[in-house]
């Protein structure tokens, strides 16, 4: 129910992979908090920083977060498409989803 004068806010709870964890940092979910009026996709430097991705591979997971195709976004960096595809499984790795529309998923929820 909307209140004049008040903004509404989503949060989501995602489980953060084992992989991510960190002996410093060793949280097991992530809260996140966002304005549903104002839609956008993971900053590089939170991917990196919550899946240990490189930043290559938080540009790939950012761009391919917008609903590109891989080959698309692969040209848009600069890269062989099979460069992308070895990325991706690393990508795949990091954040412990085994498909590009999981993936998807999984960063639509944090952005």
């Amino acid at each position: 129910m909307e209140r004049p004068g008040k903004r509404c806010w989503v949060f989501n709870v995602l489980p953060v992979p084992v992989a991510a964890r960190t002996p410093f940092l060793g949280a097991r979910v992530l809260l996140i908090f966002r304005d549903p009026a104002s839609p956008h996709v993971p900053k590089t430097a939170v991917l990196q920083s919550i899946f240990k991705l490189t930043k290559t591979e938080a540009r790939l997971a950012s761009q391919l977060a917008m609903g590109d195709r891989l080959d698309l976004v692969c040209d848009r960096l600069g890269m062989a498409k099979e460069t992308g595809r070895n990325h991706l499984k690393s990508i795949f790795a990091k954040t412990g989803v085994n498909r590009q529309a999981e993936l998807v998923l999984l960063l639509s929820r944090m952005s």
